[in-house]
């Protein structure tokens, strides 16, 4: 299935769930959705690549507002978000459900600049290669500052995470902080 060149805006809930096997959705662009998350996936060899992901307030459901979540009860194989640029969201940037029986998330390539922060809890992940900009800097209804950009729980089935070749720029604040 190839989803191309496509607009979602405004939405009254989630843009899109991507559940099955050889999903590429490519070129898109994401603005206002008011979900859960903007993309739901599960399945094997998922592919989101050169989209965009903006101005995305927390508009309808607590505590989560994620760019990119799986569903819990679909497990995942293979999957990457790669070449996208997430501006301005304030739910996480990546997040990942259930009891760690998926494996094989890739995000490589992307640009994400005032987002909350990822993440990561299930095994053979990778990040790489991503440049992050005031990533979890910042408090809101949906996701509170963070020490670090990237949290990887290995107490939840993070194991064999890779995160490397990636650029933080001002990100990440003390919760005590001012």
């Amino acid at each position: 299935c190839l989803i191309k060149n496509c607009t979602f805006t405004n939405t009254s809930f989630d843009a899109a769930y991507l559940v099955g096997t050889r999903v590429t959705m490519e070129g898109c662009t994401f603005t206002g959705i008011g979900g859960w998350d903007v993309i739901h996936f599960g399945g094997a060899d998922l592919v989101v690549q050169d989209c965009t992901f903006k101005d995305n307030p927390y508009i309808v459901y607590s505590p989560s507002a994620d760019v990119w979540e799986n569903l819990s009860a679909v497990p995942y194989s293979n999957v990457i978000f790669q070449r996208n640029f997430v501006s301005n969201f304030a739910g996480a940037l990546a997040v990942q459900k259930g009891s760690g029986t998926s494996t094989g998330l890739q995000i490589k390539n992307n640009i994400f600049v005032d987002a909350g922060r990822m993440v990561l809890t299930h095994p053979n992940t990778s990040v790489t290669n991503n440049t992050l900009v005031r990533v979890a800097r910042n408090q809101s209804v949906v996701v509170a500052r963070a020490d670090h950009p990237t949290y990887v729980n290995e107490t939840a089935a993070a194991t064999g995470v890779t995160v490397q070749n990636n650029v933080f720029y001002d990100c990440g604040e003390s919760a005590s902080a001012n």
